[in-house]
């Protein structure tokens, strides 16, 4: 199934992952055992023009697409406050979480991060601090529940309908535990309720932390 949505990873994360200055980008894809991409902004040159180099190989952060997932997104977060922004890929399966290392390479940090524990069928996620800590949670978008879509017992994962996916995955929301560890804290947050009963809830944040930036403090609701 998975086979049919080749341009699902098309997707672009932006930031200055060696903090000099420069915005650099991680381009990633989802095309079967094909690599992401990270490129690193040189600045301008003596022309004037910006040129990237990519390091990928170098950075360690290539890989994704393997035999029990699918690349869809990632996202530049800082999850251990230590001054350097950090690369969470997301994906059809579960996500990757990648230590910056601040030498240029990056380290694969997902087991420890306790991310992994679960499918998550990720499509969307934003960092946000949602209960005050000074630590950045994380909110994932879930577009199929989470089932192992490489190993199906039900075919019936798509959602029912675009607009209204009550069959959908929905939200799960992992605090930061400032260890290196996240806990999946969806229902204690009260969102572990059926999709279309929580776009009330979820829209408000989201549309609050998209205009903070991304990463500011929002308010937690029980």
């Amino acid at each position: 199934m998975l086979s049919l949505f080749p341009g699902g990873g098309a997707a672009v994360a932006v930031g200055d992952y060696d903090n000099d200055g420069y915005e650099d980008v991680f381009i990633t894809d989802s095309a079967a055992d094909q690599p992401n991409h990270l490129l690193h902004n040189n600045g301008p040159g003596k022309d004037g023009r910006i040129s990237f180099t990519d390091v990928t190989a170098a950075a360690g952060v290539a890989g994704g697409n393997d035999a029990r997932s699918t690349v869809t997104g990632a996202l530049w977060f800082d999850y251990d406050n230590d001054g350097r922004i950090d690369l969470l890929v997301i994906r059809n399966g579960t996500p990757l979480l990648y230590h910056n290392e601040g030498n240029g390479r990056f380290r694969d940090v997902t087991a420890a991060s306790g991310l992994d524990r679960k499918p998550a069928n990720t499509v969307a996620v934003i960092a946000f601090d949602y209960d005050n800590d000074g630590r950045l949670d994380l909110l994932f978008g879930n577009y199929q529940k989470a089932v192992d879509l490489f190993d199906l017992k039900d075919r019936h994962v798509l959602p029912n309908t675009i607009d209204h996916a009550d069959n959908g995955g929905g939200v799960t929301l992992w605090r930061n535990l400032g260890n290196g560890a996240f806990a999946d804290v969806t229902d204690h947050a009260g969102l572990g309720r059926p999709p279309h009963l929580i776009e009330s809830d979820v829209f408000p944040i989201i549309s609050f932390v998209r205009a903070r930036g991304g990463s500011e403090r929002a308010e937690h609701r029980q």
